[in-house]
């Protein structure tokens, strides 16, 4: 993730290929990463930013982003709002990699995992694969030939992502992930010699070098 200040006076957030520029003033920004969603930003301190996200006018989450005295570490304390009134929290903290002043500059994951779905269903059926993240009603079906296919997502979702899948052995295949035809994730499905496990890597293609890691067990 990168934060980054404006000559405008906006704040510019970066996060998996999208960009997303907001004002730190109150107002209800625009968010590219769902549909009908907003977001809003008020510093409450010189270290401290309550952020709202909002669908359709409706609260669905409140977060505050803290910064240590030190600046190298970022903790986002986020509650999520359920349809019921309930809540759930949760605790993302992030430590700074390279330069950067306050705020701005990148910040990386220290369990870049914990918000992943843990279930990947895999199923082929004429000549495509199934592949379907059914804990989010994410799944898309796709030609083994690198042939791009649409991936279908929850009505609130954001639209307009695809994916190509590429045989490139008996135990390994290629996959690409693209919004609106444009490249943000690239990485390949590996099969272990037990045919138990899938070895999943990915990564951003301006950033080769640094790669997820993912492994699932067949159930």
């Amino acid at each position: 993730m990168t934060i980054a200040m404006l000559p405008e006076g906006q704040m510019r957030l970066t996060n998996d290929g999208f960009n997303f520029d907001f004002r730190c003033d109150g107002r209800d920004f625009p968010n590219p990463n769902g549909r009908d969603l907003t977001t809003s930003c008020l510093q409450a301190s010189a270290a401290e930013w309550k952020l709202i996200y909002k669908r359709n006018g409706i609260t669905t989450t409140e977060a505050l982003w803290d910064l240590s005295p030190d600046a190298k570490v970022l903790t986002i304390h986020s509650k999520s709002i359920q349809p019921d009134g309930s809540s759930k929290s949760f605790e993302h903290i992030f430590h700074r990699n390279g330069a950067g002043s306050s705020i701005s500059g990148r910040w990386e994951n220290v369990n870049p995992f914990e918000s992943r779905t843990p279930i990947l269903s895999l199923s082929l059926a004429g000549g495509k694969l199934h592949y379907a993240y059914p804990g989010i009603g994410q799944y898309v079906d796709a030609p083994l030939d690198g042939t791009t296919a649409p991936v279908h997502t929850g009505p609130q979702a954001r639209q307009g992502f695809s994916m190509s899948i590429r045989q490139e052995g008996p135990l390994q295949m290629h996959t690409r992930q693209s919004f609106e035809g444009r490249v943000i994730r690239e990485g390949t499905l590996k099969l272990g010699d037990d045919g138990r496990t899938i070895t999943q890597e990915s990564w951003a293609p301006e950033r080769t070098s640094e790669k997820d890691s993912l492994v699932y067990e067949k159930q």
